[in-house]
Parts: C-alpha cells; structure tokens; sequence
C-alpha cells in the first residue's frame, strides 16, 4: 500500500556527472606493479581519486579496506596481470564487478580538461624530472605522470617545462599540490566532494614520506581518494622528508592560513607521518611556528576571521577514523522532474560552468520517488545496464550538452521483489499479511487507522471477535497451565464446555458490551461509533429462529420487514421486541476484520498507525503487512514492513509484549542485518524483556508498547 502518492507528482532530483570509480589490484608489495598503476591513473578523469587495493597471494585483504570502501565504492576493480588465479577469483567474490588492467580511449583524458571550461588558452604546467627511482615515485604519487609519448599532447594545450633541479623540483611539486596543475590534480576537476555524512572537518593533511615504499605510497594514495576538499581547498598534500624545513615548508604555513569560509577551524592542520619520521617532522613545524594541539579538535561558526586570542598555529595527527562517513562527489545540479503514472521523461543540462569534452562519463540520478531504497534490479528495470553507486541510479555514457532520459518506475510491489532479491531474499505475503493489506488497502485514508488508537476500541474488538480454533487453542493452553496439577479428564470437559465451541459472530449489544468490560455504556459509544465510521464494525439485530432455533445476525443493510432464517430458510417477520422491549441492535465485527482479530493482528494495524506518525511529513509511506522471506529454504516472517523510499523497518508485533522470545528477536535482528533495514518491536499490552529491548534498539531499531501504540502524538 502506498500512502501520500497521487498519480502525479513532481521531485526535485539531483544529477551528477563524474569520471569513473575504479579500484587497482596489484600484488602486496609489488613496486614495480604499484608504480604501473599510479602512472597510468594520471591518464583518465578521476585517477586522484582511483583505490589501490594490495591483494596477497591466497586473495586476502586488509582491513582497512573496508573503512576506504565504506567512504567511497568503487564501480569497478581493475586487476594487475601480475595477480594469480586464486586471488583474481577471491576478487570476483567480493566486488561487483572485475575487470582487467586496461584502459578504453574514450575515457577523458586529464589534459581535455585544462581547458574546456575556462577562458585561459594557454597555461603552464612544470614536469619535474628526478635521477632518483625513490623521489620519481614520489613524485608519480603526489604530482602525476607525463609519457614520454605524450608530452606533445600535453604542450598543445599547456606550456609545459622541465625542472632537474632536486630542489626547484620538489618545491614545484609542493606548490602544484596547493594551487598549481598536474596530471593528477587536472584529472580530478569536477570531482570536489558536494555531501560527506559525518564528515571530516577540513583540516588539510600534511602527509611526510620517509623512505616511500610500498605501504606508504598505498596509505597516502588511498588518503587522499578518500579525504574530501573543503571549500575548494586540497584536503592533503604529500612531501619526502628532504622538504623538512622551516624554508621549504613555507608554502605549508600559507596554505593553512587560507580563508575556509565563515568557519574558525582548530587546530590548523593534521598530519599523517610514519613513526621513523615523526621527530624531524614536529621539529620542522615548531620551527614555523606551529605547536601541538593534542587531541584538541574544535570549530566555530560565524568567523571569516580568526577571532582574538589566536595566538599559535595548532597541528595534531590524523587518525584513522577521522576520514568521515560516505561521500559523494562530481559535478551536480538539480532539477524538477514530473512523474505521472509512474513515467518520467526528463531532459537536463550539463551543470553550469561544466563543459567536458568527447568521452565516457557516469551519470547519475538520485531523488527519484521510489517505493524502497534502489537495487541494481530496481536500476536495470529503469535504465538498461545500470547500476546503484552513492549517487544514486547510474549509468556510463557519453558527453552531452543535454541528456534525455524515459524512465518507467517500478511499482511497489515489483520494487519490493527486486529490493529483496538483491540481498538473496525470495519474498511473498503471508495468509494474515494478505488480510490485513484487504482491509488497510479499502479504508479512505490512513487517518482511518485512528479508530484503532484507542484502549476502548481495542476491548471492544476483543469482544467481538468470534471464536475460532486458534483462540480456543490459545484459551485452553492458559487454562490448562493453571489447571495442570488437577487435569483429568473431567476437568478437561469442563475447559471445552466453557469455551464455547460454535464457531459463530459474536454479535453483542451495547449493554452486553459494557457489563463485559465492567464500563458503563456511555463509556463505549464514542469508540463504537468510530469503529462503525471506518468499517470495522457493524450494526444489526441478533436473534434465533422460532423455527429451527438457529442463532444468527443480520445487518442493517440486510434488514426488511420480512426475512428469510439462515438455516431453515423460514420465512420470518423481523423481531420488534426482545420480552417487553424493544429488540435491541447488535454490534459485530465485519468479516475481513474478524479474520484479522482472529489472527491478532491488531497489533500490526496499530504498529503500522505509529510508524505513519513517527515518519511525520513524509512525501510517502510504504507498507506491507505480513511478509514471508525465503532463503536457502530457511523462511522467516515479517510482521510488518514499513519504509519511505530510503530507510526500511521490518517489525515484529505482539498482542502481549512479554511473549516475544530472545530466539525470535534473534531472528529477526538477522534478517534486517542482510536486509539492511532497522528492526522494530511492537507489544499492545504489557512490556518487552530489558535484553530484548536493549539488543533492538543497539541495532538502530524501534521499541512500541501500549502506551505508545495508542498515543496520538
């Protein structure tokens, strides 16, 4: 069911364009296969911003990967010809998608974009040229690389000089690092960060190289791909240990100083130093005037200026978890998009201010009114050969002054298919899930559910709800507890003949009602009567036949002033008096819902209530009662599944909290962990266990019990 969604409606979706999210698997502690890769990342958009992945022999991984991944994901994992067959096939496993070490010639090439979208003709850019294998690898990691056959391709479109002096060439590669041009630093043009949640904060990264091998030029690369700018600024720049020096660092101290916005950020720069190279660097820093700041971080708002007091630029060392939570990053603008009946067409610009030329970019649309979170499934119905990255669906394609899309959006219940599939899940409705989807899907609007949200209310369907099998079972499963000491064969008579076993409606007057539930009858009304407005509940008489002495209800709408029993088939005069009264009217469940109390689902609909409520102004609200979800044989349900298009709760309810076992939450906590969604408990009466509670809301889940299925608040 699908709430607060007309067949028309209009979102504001955000595009962005951006040169390719690769990975790089080279061999662990492979120079030669390391400096091949970081050479070649200086000859495609986006190569800054490329992951190099070291892979041992048997395939297994660092840690740390996981933490880059979680960052920033890549599109696709490259491998080096040097990797071996059994650590190619572990890759395959673990990424989308892997291809070989190859690069296709439409990929953008980093000196296309110098000038395609600026007015300078002409600018100049300074190879620098080292006899040193360990300072040239440096350099292929901080600055970039020039082939040899390629250096007239470049000098078309920059006046490009060569420095062999050490000294002049080190600092050149410092100074393109803060402002100047580089293969590498033009490769990542229009890829700035435009949203980071949790993000780091800014401080830029003075990264010091000792001896540069393996480990460390992989920790800085990765760094950096993963570090976002801030306010256009470089978030790291990277330097050998030769440069540790007041004068050589110079450039650092105005770099730091430079304005960040409206924000005053403390301490003024982090560093990422190997231990062997730490002294040499804090000796170098003090001498420029900068002093520790421990493990002191802090910002405030509303100062262009440093304010008063400052008195000492503050350094302090990055740790590993301060490179934020996921990013997203590439030319963006938004756009309206019109979406009716599920079809949209869209027809946007290239973001203003980017003109790219000839070549393969990825595109991407994120905004668009889904009913779950977007699947490759979900992406590839949509669009052909897409796929899901942080901005959202994606696909590769060509550059344009305009793109034109047709997209057909997947319904809710086709969208929930492919989002459970995705995560190696088959999904279909329960028996009580499809009970509950009839009766929510005919009431006019969810307000309706309101009804529900009232303790009166819920006695009253209580008593009305007929007799069944499963509610005799239930009843005698108690009965029998108590009785367990003393159970015979007598006393198991007199439990059946206690419950009543006619399966029939349970239609009652108001006054049976309230000597029931030991109210007074003014008590019930308001509650009935808003039972009856929504459906719920209906109105008749309740008589037995004179004929045959068969109990039956007849509804309002039934009525006439003759009526046929329904089991004789006896022609009858409507009853008038009930002994000297007036025959008085029955109150009794409609059917659909009596199917839905008898198989305690009350606890669901209100759940489902509180939820709509808790989403607050959403644009919509998804749900689905009673799911099934299948794996490996092994099925697991789902009370209740709720969503707005992003985040997903999957429930499980009680009519009494305290019957919710550990196992079951177990259960459930597993399926929203390979979901990815957030657990939920709902309990009408009662309290859940503190374990229970605990181990759900740890998870990022919700907690509902009685109070606060029935708060209207």
């Amino acid at each position: 069911m699908i709430w607060g969604r007309g067949p028309v409606q209009v979102s504001r979706l955000t595009y962005t364009l951006r040169g390719p999210e690769w990975g790089f698997a080279v061999p662990q502690g492979n120079l030669a296969a390391l400096e091949e890769v970081i050479r070649l990342c200086s000859s495609f958009w986006n190569g800054l911003g490329s992951l190099i992945i070291p892979v041992r022999s048997d395939g297994t991984l660092d840690q740390s990967l996981d933490r880059l991944l979680e960052v920033r994901e890549v599109d696709q994992m490259l491998v080096h010809d040097a990797i071996g067959e059994c650590a190619r096939e572990a890759l395959g496993k673990r990424f989308r998608e892997v291809g070989s070490l190859w690069m296709d010639d439409h990929e953008i090439h980093p000196y296309y974009l110098s000038l395609n979208d600026r007015d300078e003709s002409l600018a100049s850019i300074q190879r620098p040229v080292f006899g040193s294998r360990r300072l040239r690898r440096v350099a292929e990691a901080t600055w970039g690389h020039i082939a040899d056959d390629e250096v007239e391709d470049w000098r078309r479109r920059f006046e490009v000089t060569e420095e062999t002096r050490r000294t002049e060439a080190l600092r050149g590669i410092l100074e393109a690092q803060i402002r100047g041009n580089s293969p590498l630093l033009l490769g990542a043009r229009h890829m700035g960060a435009y949203e980071q949640r949790a993000g780091f904060d800014g401080y830029p990264c003075l990264f010091v190289f000792g001896r540069a091998g393996f480990e460390e030029i992989v920790h800085f690369w990765n760094l950096r791909s993963r570090l976002s700018g801030f306010h256009d600024s470089r978030p790291i720049v990277g330097i050998p240990r030769e440069m540790l020096s007041a004068t050589e660092l110079e450039p650092i101290r105005v770099w730091v100083e430079e304005p960040k916005g409206a924000t005053y950020y403390k301490p003024d720069i982090s560093l990422a130093v190997e231990p062997a190279e730490r002294p040499a660097v804090l000796a170098a820093l003090e001498e420029l005037g900068f002093v520790s700041a421990g493990e002191r971080t802090r910002y405030r708002h509303g100062f262009p200026e440093p304010p008063d007091g400052r008195t000492a630029l503050e350094f302090f060392e990055l740790g590993t978890g301060q490179l934020g939570g996921p990013m997203r990053r590439g030319a963006n603008a938004t756009t309206l998009a019109t979406v009716t009946d599920g079809r949209a067409a869209l027809d946007v610009p290239s973001p203003e201010g980017v003109r790219l030329p000839y070549g393969y970019l990825r595109f991407s649309i994120d905004g668009l009114p889904l009913p779950l979170p977007l699947t490759t499934a979900a992406a590839r119905r949509m669009i052909p050969n897409a796929w899901v990255s942080q901005e959202g669906l994606t696909i590769k394609t060509h550059t344009e002054r305009r793109w034109r899309f047709d997209i057909e959006l997947p319904d809710a219940e086709q969208a929930l298919i492919d989002w459970a599939s995705s995560y190696g899940y088959e999904v279909r409705p329960s028996q009580p899930g499809r009970y509950a989807q009839a009766l929510v899907g005919r009431l006019a609007t969810p307000a309706d559910l309101d009804a529900l949200a009232d303790p009166i209310a819920a006695e009253i369907l209580d008593q009305l709800t007929p007799d069944s099998t499963k509610r005799l079972a239930q009843r005698l499963k108690t009965d029998v507890e108590i009785e367990a000491e003393a159970l015979d064969e007598q006393v198991l008579l007199e439990l059946l003949q206690g419950q009543g076993l006619l399966l029939r409606v349970a239609a009652k007057t108001l006054n049976e009602l309230a000597s029931n539930l030991g109210r007074r009858a003014p008590e019930l009304t308001a509650a009935l009567a808003g039972l009856i407005e929504v459906g719920l509940v209906r109105r008749g008489i309740s008589f037995a036949c004179p004929r045959c002495n068969f109990d039956q209800v007849v509804s309002l709408g039934e009525l006439d002033e003759r009526i046929e029993c329904q089991a004789c088939r006896e022609e009858l005069v409507t009853p008038v008096l009930s002994g000297n009264k007036e025959h008085p009217t029955a109150y009794f469940l409609d059917g659909l819902t009596a199917r839905l109390m008898e198989e305690s689902l009350l606890s669901v609909l209100l759940a489902l209530r509180r939820a709509r409520l808790d989403g607050g102004a959403r644009e919509s609200f998804i749900a689905w009662p009673g799911l099934l979800f299948t794996k490996s044989g092994a099925t697991v349900d789902g009370d209740l599944l709720v969503t707005d298009g992003s985040t997903v709760n999957v429930f499980e309810c009680k009519m009494n909290a305290s019957r919710l076992e550990l196992d079951q939450t177990r259960r459930l906590l597993n399926l929203c962990e390979e979901l990815r969604a957030k657990p939920g408990i709902a309990g009408l009466r009662g309290e859940f266990d503190n374990q229970i509670k605990s181990l759900v809301l740890e998870a990022g889940g919700i907690v509902y019990e009685g109070e606060k299925l029935f708060d209207g608040e």
